[in-house]
């Protein structure tokens, strides 16, 4: 159940940031002038808007992670995070550029026994995610200071909403390799306890449940 919610908020969010990328894109194409849409505000209405979806996307993500970790304890109790340092780590200074990676790895680590080669491939995908993710935040930082850089009351700088573009792309392709990476945790734990029956050579499953053949 709460792999569907968390993969739904990430489609949201995806979308979210779709809309960004797109209105971002046309403000920066026309100099510093929405084209397409006619007003400079979408800029910051959909700045508004995704800093919701992404509290929102995290409050579903920080719950799903607890329910999985521990799950993954109760196949493998020799997992050395807890549930609850699972979510923490996300939140401790300097060390929340890496644990996170290391709470995912040890999330698939402990749920993979049943097909080791899947939880393998699954483990790949990690990588990807957070170093998407890391990438995101460095490009967020990077367009708050070129917010800052600019006069007070202007026009938000072409630089600041470039940052978002891209921020917005790498974004999207992040939350996407996550989606996979959360489905692909739920089989596994699945198959473990008995929950549902796959075939043996886990073949690939889309994030909304549909088997590809």
């Amino acid at each position: 159940m709460m792999r569907r919610v968390l993969v739904i908020a990430l489609y949201g969010w995806m979308a979210v940031q779709f809309g960004q990328f797109v209105i971002g894109l046309d403000y920066v194409a026309g100099n510093g002038v929405n084209v397409w849409f006619g007003t400079g505000q979408l800029v910051a209405l959909t700045a508004f808007v995704a800093l919701i979806a992404t509290v929102i996307t995290a409050l579903v993500f920080l719950f799903w992670v607890y329910q999985a970790m521990s799950r993954a304890r109760e196949l493998t109790p020799t997992l050395k995070i807890t549930p609850g340092w699972a979510v923490g780590w996300f939140f401790v200074p300097v060390a929340s550029l890496w644990m996170p990676y290391g709470v995912m790895s040890e999330i698939v680590e402990g749920s993979g026994e049943s097909a080791p080669a899947y939880a393998q491939r699954t483990r790949a995908l990690i990588g990807w995610w957070w170093g998407g993710w890391i990438a995101r935040g460095f490009l967020s930082v990077f367009e708050t200071f070129a917010s800052r850089a600019r006069e007070g009351g202007g026009p938000i700088s072409t630089t600041s909403v470039t940052m978002i573009v891209l921020a917005s792309a790498v974004g999207i392709g992040s939350a996407w390799v996550l989606s996979m990476i959360v489905t692909r945790v739920d089989r596994l734990q699945a198959s473990v306890t008995g929950m549902a029956r796959y075939s043996p050579d886990f073949r690939s499953i889309s994030p909304l449940g549909l088997v590809i053949h």
